[in-house]
């Protein structure tokens, strides 16, 4: 099926190195798929290796995707943008769910700190970013009262979850938009709801906790870093096998570990973990030249839809990447495939490009 999905996509564009032409982190991204895939050969428990390989099926489908909603020069439209559209449009609507199940679950008698994810604020991170990147967009422009709305429920979505790492990755990103925009009047908004968001009790004692996770007695994160991580990544330079360490692993090397935790709660720790110091290279070369493609698209003379979208596109990324340096969210399955749809919206705007030279 993996060998077919790549065939298929380079046969429509004439050859693999066509595609890999069109799209510059090609290579990276098959590079670290194959990384992966060939660490079930000396991992150490390659029965669940074998059971977790079909999530290297969901970047393959990044150049699909890309090959999917690649449009020609001479429309206006570019079908892209509503894949973004959608995103965002499904985001909102969980957010208004979450919106009831989260205060229902409060009431019920579980923590307000306790019924939220990791998962769904990073969701809701990334339409964020999309809708305030794409408000300059003229095609937009016209759904004022929706962008406002989307905004409202993503944020109320965001806080809701009170998850600090998607906070400050979410901050940090805006930022960085407002900064390569020159949209000063967004800085002002961010620090506003900033503002007011420290005005909430639940916000103020939730950033208090912080100091917890500089402590390695808790079992969590420092621990991980500066206990875990020094041991065990020297006694496995060619990886442990993709999704194969377990907590019995981890708890080897500390004092104490927190029961079921099976990741070192960072990327970069983690992919180094499974697939070792190759898997990471080209995990890292994929991400850089992603970054690249992005910031670059980003301040083409295209179309203004095109830039809109790889402005938001950059500002996700950054955002799930900056998370993932406390959160090993590149293991979640629905973040690896938010992952993906992102990087394949990156995609189809090279060949966006591509058509336009031609």
């Amino acid at each position: 099926m993996l060998i077919g999905i790549v065939m298929w996509v380079a046969l429509r564009r004439g050859s693999v190195f066509t595609l890999a032409k069109r799209v510059p982190f090609f290579w990276p991204a098959m590079a670290f798929i194959g990384m992966a895939a060939l660490s079930l050969f000396w991992s150490v428990r390659p029965e669940v290796t074998w059971h977790r390989l079909h999530r290297l099926l969901y970047p393959i489908g990044i150049f699909a995707l890309g090959d999917i909603f690649s449009s020609a020069c001479e429309t206006e439209k570019n079908p892209a943008v509503k894949l973004a559209g959608f995103f965002i449009a499904g985001c909102v609507a969980r957010s208004l769910y979450d919106m009831i199940r989260v205060p229902l679950a409060y009431t019920s008698g579980v923590s307000l700190f306790d019924a939220g994810n990791m998962r769904d604020p990073q969701m809701y991170m990334a339409a964020l970013c999309l809708v305030l990147a794409m408000m300059g967009y003229r095609r937009w422009r016209v759904w004022v009262p929706g962008i406002v709305g989307s905004i409202l429920c993503l944020s109320a979505g965001l806080v809701l979850h009170f998850k600090r790492g998607v906070w400050f990755a979410f901050l940090v990103s805006i930022v960085l938009l407002a900064i390569r925009g020159k949209r000063w009047r967004m800085l002002v908004t961010v620090a506003v709801v900033a503002i007011f968001g420290l005005m909430l009790p639940q916000v103020r004692e939730r950033l208090h906790r912080l100091e917890d996770v500089f402590l390695t007695s808790t079992g969590g994160r420092m621990a991980l870093w500066r206990e875990v991580a020094p041991q065990l990544l020297p006694r496995y330079p060619q990886g442990m096998g993709w999704s194969a360490v377990a907590n019995e692993d981890l708890a080897a090397w500390a004092e104490y570990v927190q029961p079921k935790l099976n990741h070192l709660h960072n990327n970069v720790l983690e992919i180094a973990l499974e697939t070792g110091w190759a898997g990471l290279f080209a995990w890292t070369s994929w991400m850089a030249l992603l970054l690249f493609i992005l910031f670059r698209q980003s301040k083409e003379p295209s179309r203004s839809g095109d830039r809109a979208l790889a402005a938001g596109v950059l500002c996700a990324v950054v955002g799930l990447l900056l998370n993932g340096m406390v959160e090993y969210n590149f293991g979640d399955t629905e973040i690896l495939l938010l992952y993906c749809m992102l990087a394949g919206l990156a995609a189809a705007q090279c060949g966006n490009k591509v058509e336009r030279v031609s």
